[in-house]
């Protein structure tokens, strides 16, 4: 119930077994037959992600919502939660959580770069749009270009990931208002 409140504060859930859960990506009425492959650890990844870093796992969600390039966004959560899982069981995360501990919150701030990541890399193919119908064949070139971002250290926690963005966006602004203003002052 509280992956539910985080995605969709507005509405109500009308109980634990319901159409509705189809709205946040699951295939039927009971969620708990979806989390069948990874249990508790794909429900608790999904919560995680949306109450911890809300905005994120907000634009996420609605990025999975659109109405040609969507994709169910728990479902996709739980393949997520697979590929973290696959790559801690096969030490590819070593180096990462050697970094930034060997602890629950690290993995969780790894799964939320994973998903957020994800999410950027799905809608980044503009022409055409990806549908549904290609999530496999994308899926699975996204799994290779984050193995190669572990072998070379670049992946982050999602936290430390959005400030790096949120400094190279601010840098970039100041940039542009410096070449604005000089091209200005050339004018004059």
């Amino acid at each position: 119930m509280k992956l539910w409140k985080a995605l969709m504060p507005e509405t109500e859930l009308e109980g634990r077994l319901t159409q509705q859960w189809a709205e946040i990506g699951f295939q039927g009425n009971d969620p708990a037959t979806d989390f069948r492959g990874m249990g508790l650890q794909g429900l608790d990844d999904l919560v995680y992600y949306a109450t911890t870093h809300t905005d994120s796992a907000q634009h996420t969600f609605l990025s999975s919502r659109h109405p040609v390039s969507w994709y169910p966004f728990a479902i996709v959560g739980i393949n997520i939660t697979q590929c973290a899982v696959q790559a801690l069981r096969t030490r590819q995360l070593q180096g990462y959580l050697y970094r930034y501990g060997a602890d629950k919150k690290s993995y969780s701030e790894f799964y939320c770069y994973l998903y957020h990541r994800f999410n950027d890399y799905w809608v980044s193919h503009d022409q055409p749009k990806l549908t549904v119908m290609d999530f496999e064949i994308k899926f699975k070139e996204f799994k290779t270009q984050i193995n190669k971002e572990l072998m070379t250290h670049q992946v982050l926690p999602l936290s430390e990931w959005l400030e790096k963005q949120r400094v190279e966006a601010e840098r970039r602004a100041a940039e542009e208002y410096l070449e604005n203003a000089k091209e200005k002052h050339h004018m004059d």
